[in-house]
């Protein structure tokens, strides 16, 4: 069924261009009525990789993933099944590919203690036919929170792996302690390296992000926490030729003092030599705001960040970059008692905006999850749940005609 949505909204952010349009077309999903925390990746071999977790008639929850072809998407393969996986409308599982082809896994197990639940993997070679035998991504085995993972390709047969994890609060009170920021690397065959300790204290259960940069190396990005509850974002680097990361910087200094988590994590792209952030922040008029910011590749300095809501954003941004060095950002907005609606926006860093599409009016609580989208060629795939209707995971894809560089 064909939406094309052309804009028909007005759009927030300065310097809107009437020119830019954007376009949503229904792609039929292949996950059940009963689907929900879907994710995408674009695989190092090119591939389009959908993820999402159904829930069978017993209530035994079930990962699988699909890929996208020419005609749609594949027939779904089966990752785990289990009573004991650990659901989080905004933790969900992800997957990452290798240029061979190699698909590692990543999902959450509940643990014997109310919140405790670890961080597991497998490795496919077979497009997920059969995976490898459930592996526990990090040494520490208390009953504490590990998750919010972020898995990205580093070269061509290693993985990056990227969570929060609570180890150093176990056996405290439930809220206090603090939630470090560690990374490891696995190989293609599941072998993991030396757990890294990248940030002692960071906000215990937002979204982390990271991704491979043309030079080798990696950029993380993650929600801070600082001594005095400031929560802004920061990112760090690995060097490739050093083999060292560096210490934690701002994205921007928002300057967001609050005394608990507000999930409401980061997203970070790549393509070329640029990057782009985007992430709610609530600071500013009206309570808070979505924001981009952009940097190139090779030094990770971000510019001024440009606000992109429509003034009531309730955040869970994402965000992607385009060959012609445009940026496409989605986030959800409220519309007041209760409801809400996923929008998208082409942004250009001069500060140049499009005017917003309206993608799906959804819950503006839990069920609604995450929106997350990948570029594919000249348009994005996008997928999120459902909360009207018949509910459950949709996909759709994102067409637009940019605007021009300017002269």
């Amino acid at each position: 069924m064909l939406l094309e949505l052309l804009l028909i909204a007005a759009g927030a952010g300065s310097h809107q261009e009437p020119g830019s349009e954007l376009g949503l077309q229904d792609l039929a999903s292949p996950a059940g009525p009963r689907s929900s925390l879907s994710n995408l990746v674009r695989g190092a071999d090119g591939s389009v990789v959908l993820s999402w977790v159904d829930l069978e008639p017993d209530d035994v929850a079930v990962m699988r993933i699909a890929f996208l072809g020419e005609s749609g998407w594949s027939e779904p393969a089966e990752v785990v099944r289990g009573e004991d996986l650990f659901l989080n409308w905004a933790d969900f599982p992800a997957v990452a590919v290798l240029e061979s082809g190699t698909l590692v896994a990543q999902w959450l197990r509940q643990g014997a203690e109310p919140h405790g639940y670890s961080a597991e993997f497998s490795i496919s070679t077979d497009r997920g036919a059969h995976w490898s035998p459930p592996r526990r991504l990090h040494s520490d085995d208390s009953a504490a929170e590990h998750g919010f993972v972020s898995l990205v390709p580093i070269d061509a047969s290693t993985f990056g792996a990227l969570w929060l994890d609570g180890r150093a609060a176990a056996g405290k009170p439930h809220g206090e302690g603090e939630t470090g920021l560690w990374f490891r690397t696995i190989d293609a065959k599941g072998e993991l390296g030396d757990e890294l300790v990248l940030d002692p204290r960071v906000c215990d259960c937002c979204q982390t992000g990271a991704v491979a940069l043309p030079t080798g190396g990696l950029v993380a990005l993650y929600r801070d926490r600082s001594v005095d509850e400031v929560r802004d974002i920061s990112f760090v680097r690995f060097d490739a030729e050093a083999r060292r990361w560096s210490d934690p910087r701002p994205v921007h200094v928002d300057g967001w003092t609050i005394a608990g988590c507000p999930v409401n994590g980061p997203r970070i792209a790549a393509d070329g030599d640029a990057l782009a952030a985007a992430w709610y922040s609530g600071v500013g008029e009206g309570g808070g705001c979505v924001r981009i910011a952009f940097a190139p590749a090779t030094t990770g300095t971000f510019g001024e960040p440009i606000d992109v809501d429509a003034g009531r954003p309730i955040g869970r941004a994402d965000v992607v970059l385009r060959a012609d060095g445009s940026a496409v950002v989605t986030w959800l907005e409220s519309l007041g008692e209760g409801r809400a609606e996923w929008r998208a926006l082409l942004v250009w860093r001069d500060g140049r905006t499009g005017k917003s599409l309206p993608i799906d009016r959804v819950s503006s609580g839990r069920p609604a999850g995450s929106l997350r989208m990948i570029t594919r060629g000249a348009d994005e795939i996008l997928t999120w749940t459902a909360t009207e209707g018949a509910g459950g995971v949709r996909t759709a894809r994102l067409r637009s005609r940019a605007l021009p560089e300017p002269m």
